[in-house]
């Protein structure tokens, strides 16, 4: 039994020894020269332009024929996301565009045979990725403007709720606008309303409220309920039974289709 184990502990002992002595002189075998990376034996032998990852002190970076990529590409089926400078950032997930049309990708791989959902439209990506489109029917009726007169409402009952706290100090209604109206329910208004001449956040704000996710463009906005010449959280409105789920799901899908 001690022998085998001796064994075990020699081969293992081994095969790191080749494993550290193969890292070491695979790093020593990439060289630049002109600005081309070359690939050399442990002998010094020109084994020609290299092609593959390399691991620097920065990150890690890609070689196509010999020049490091700094731009979004397909490697081995993947595609990757790298810097300006040529480091590696993850995988991409997103769209991309070519002479043939859109295609999808999602964390690096290619979405192909399968529908998707985005916005107001249905997009199948066939065999090859590329997108044929069909648009979604209107779940519901497209929303009617507010009127200068309903706004003017909105505004100066805004001022009354910010009462000069938190940088609205001198704030009037000429100053504001509706970033969003989300349709009105029992004579209330859903909307976003903001100063434009206070800084906001560029994160998205995500808010879930019955199932349904309302997504603001800004993390400083607020999703309000204008009630009673005052205004409460849409969220608040739910919980407190002034908004009914059938509600939520029409201010969710005008958040998203307007």
């Amino acid at each position: 039994m001690k022998k085998s184990l001796k064994l075990v502990a020699a081969a293992f002992a081994a095969v790191t020894a080749m494993n550290c002595t193969g890292v070491t002189a695979f790093a020593d075998s990439l060289r630049t020269i002109d600005g081309v990376r070359y690939r050399y034996s442990d002998t010094g032998e020109d084994l020609g332009i290299y092609t593959g990852w390399a691991n620097t002190s920065k990150g890690r970076v890609f070689y196509n024929k010999g020049v490091k990529v700094t731009k979004n590409t397909v490697i081995n089926g993947i595609r990757y996301r790298f810097s300006s400078d040529g480091y590696l950032t993850g995988k991409y997930t997103g769209w991309t565009r070519s002479s043939r049309g859109l295609r999808y990708w999602s964390d690096g791989v290619l979405l192909k045979n399968m529908w998707l959902k985005s916005g107001s439209y249905y997009w199948y990506a066939g065999i090859d990725g590329y997108m044929t489109v069909e648009k979604v029917p209107e779940k519901f009726p497209a929303l009617n403007a507010l009127t200068e007169e309903e706004k003017q409402t909105l505004f100066e009952d805004f001022i009354g709720y910010k009462d000069g706290k938190g940088g609205w100090q001198g704030i009037t209604a000429e100053d504001l606008s509706v970033k969003k109206y989300y349709g009105t329910y029992n004579g209330c208004e859903a909307v976003v309303i903001w100063c434009d001449d206070i800084v906001c956040t560029d994160d998205i704000q995500d808010i879930s409220i019955a199932g349904h996710t309302v997504s603001l463009p800004s993390g400083s906005y607020e999703l309000l309920l204008h009630r009673d010449g005052t205004f409460i959280s849409v969220k608040d409105a739910y919980d407190h039974g002034y908004l009914s789920e059938s509600d939520i799901d029409k201010i969710a899908y005008y958040s998203e289709n307007r």
